[in-house]
């Protein structure tokens, strides 16, 4: 083992450390002052004598079905009910039966805040390959040729998180999934928790976080 290895990972460990210490009670402090503060400002409101109902939010689901993904580590192929949910995270599982279960239990669930969606997979990837062979220096012809993908098939992508390559069945059902995706990828949150006092503590802990501990590049 290279001892810059070992090095590397330990400053790397001592990162994490740092950053979940100092997140942690950044979080913690800031969830507690934004608590006293709604409470005050609770207690400030004036009383209304009148007041119109507001409309429920509506959490039926957006689009529901099967598709077949690629698995993460084992690069296998399997098929998968997808349910694309209200506040646009979409869940899968293992089939329909286990997704109308009385406790419903997804396989995963993805998050898509920061993706967009490759229709064709196989060009993206080349033209991702051809951007970073022309960075280095390097002959696109010199560089292995990537995997190809089946027809059908199109890819839930982000720059630095995992991929996704999911195959639809038919071209007018690739055509609506990519839809429902590209919508997901443009109203998702990275929160799944909607709590106005969360959200303001968690953004208020990553900005202390980082002014703690000097790191404010991307």
């Amino acid at each position: 083992m290279n001892p810059l290895d070992g090095q590397l990972k330990e400053e790397i460990l001592n990162i994490v450390k740092a950053v979940c210490a100092t997140f942690t009670k950044e979080y913690t402090k800031a969830y507690v002052l934004g608590l006293i503060k709604k409470a005050e400002d609770d207690a400030q409101e004036e009383p209304v004598e009148w007041k119109l109902l507001e409309r429920p939010e509506d959490t039926s689901d957006i689009k529901a079905g099967y598709l077949t993904k690629e698995g993460g580590l084992f690069k296998s192929w399997k098929k998968r009910w997808f349910v694309v949910r209200y506040n646009h995270f979409v869940d899968y599982f293992a089939d329909e039966k286990a997704a109308n279960a009385a406790k419903p239990k997804p396989k995963g669930t993805m998050t898509l805040a920061g993706y967009h969606v490759v229709a064709d997979p196989n060009d993206g990837i080349i033209k991702r390959l051809t951007t970073l062979a022309e960075k280095m220096g390097v002959n696109v012809n010199d560089i292995p040729k990537p995997k190809q993908y089946p027809p059908l098939t199109f890819e839930v992508h982000h720059y630095r998180r995992r991929c996704w390559f999911i195959q639809a069945e038919n071209e007018e059902d690739k055509k609506q999934w990519v839809d429902a995706f590209e919508t997901c990828c443009r109203r998702a949150w990275g929160l799944r928790n909607q709590d106005e006092v969360h959200k303001q503590a968690f953004y208020e802990a990553i900005r202390r976080t980082r002014w703690e501990l000097g790191r404010w590049g991307w």
